[in-house]
């Protein structure tokens, strides 16, 4: 285990704050995977990225959020978790994208009236 962790000074910091007494500890570290590990992983993160996409786009349709959670599941052989996680940030960025939008036009017809 030790020499799967190291630290490093030129790498991401990850902060950890203890809720209960308010107190942040930075800990800098590397982790190595083995060879079929960081391929899990990588097939993971590939899958759960191509749902994300489908779900925004099955959203975008106005398709049932647990139909598509059921599809995700399937097509791309996630857990539930995985699959509810894809619709939520795909969700999110609809959100954001609609939010970003009124703030463009309110931009746009300030500028007009100048």
């Amino acid at each position: 285990m030790d020499n799967m962790i190291q630290n490093l000074p030129h790498q991401q910091a990850l902060q950890e704050t203890s809720y209960a007494t308010g107190i942040e500890d930075t800990i800098q570290c590397s982790v190595e995977f083995q060879e079929t590990e960081l391929h899990f992983l990588k097939t993971l993160m590939r899958n759960f990225n191509a749902a994300k996409r489908t779900a925004y786009n099955r959203l975008r349709e106005n398709i049932a959020i647990s139909e598509i959670e059921k599809f995700l599941q399937v097509q791309f052989q996630l857990q539930s978790r995985h699959a509810k996680d894809a619709v939520f940030e795909a969700k999110n960025l609809i959100l954001a994208q609609k939010e970003q939008l009124q703030f463009r036009i309110t931009s746009l017809l300030a500028q007009q009236k100048r």
